[in-house]
């Protein structure tokens, strides 16, 4: 199933700034691969927030597949099942792997019936098999963001929001994220990701929205066999970047 998240005159302001952070006119983002770029302040990040309904924007409407979507709540779960892995993801705690993703699974709503054998299909996905015993605070960096972006992955979401995810990911890791995206893709997943990597904008089919000061200033269609990306490029004329 294919699906359209549509933004219409999103204004944000942190509340300590004297301008907005965040000014959207219009922004549709289509089933496939959105991958946002932009220089360190640019909004990337609290675009995502907004998206994944953990900021309220002052102005501004969302539409999921043409129906308002809720800010925050249950409602919004059941029209727009999101899963956000955020830029500064680090774990805490002597809790297993398995048992932390079998409880994050829960709470996206997989039924307790399913919890073992959808925890085990996550686990494999995310090449932790053999560290799935381990506490959570024990595992490296890039073992934590496997682990939150399985968790993500558990309801089988129709928009994924992720936040610089191969950030700290070896390059088996990163193996696992394209694989990870490639599979969400394959099933008609609106996937946002932002990202300073190049590799990134090379990867896949997608269409690339540069952001500078809270605006999208450019979007292109991005194709590996067509045309390579260079986000020098992208980014010229940023004096921040």
């Amino acid at each position: 199933m294919n699906h359209t998240l549509s933004a219409s005159n999103l204004q944000f302001t942190y509340a300590r700034r004297d301008r907005s952070t965040l000014c959207l006119e219009q922004l549709t983002l289509s089933s496939g691969l959105h991958l946002v770029v932009g220089a360190n302040g640019s909004g990337k990040s609290t675009l995502l927030k907004i998206l994944a309904g953990l900021l309220r924007p002052q102005t501004g409407t969302l539409l999921f597949n043409g129906r308002d979507l809720p800010i925050a709540g249950r409602g919004r779960q059941e029209l727009a099942p999101t899963g956000y892995l955020r830029q500064d993801y680090t774990l805490r705690g002597r809790t297993s792997a398995a048992a932390f993703v079998q409880y994050g699974a829960w709470l996206h709503g997989v039924h307790a019936s399913a919890l073992d054998r959808r925890s085990a299909e996550l686990i494999r996905q995310a090449g932790l098999e053999e560290v799935q015993h381990k506490p959570i605070g024990r595992l490296s960096g890039g073992m934590q963001r496997r682990l939150g972006l399985a968790i993500e992955n558990a309801h089988n979401p129709s928009l994924m929001l992720l936040d610089e995810p191969a950030s700290g990911l070896d390059y088996h890791a990163r193996d696992r994220l394209r694989e990870l995206v490639a599979d969400l893709l394959s099933r008609g997943t609106i996937v946002v990701h932002s990202s300073h990597e190049e590799s990134d904008l090379n990867s896949f089919d997608s269409t690339v929205h540069v952001m500078q000061e809270g605006r999208i200033t450019k979007q292109l269609k991005a194709s590996p066999a067509q045309n390579r990306v260079v986000l020098s490029e992208l980014l010229e004329g940023d004096s921040r970047a």
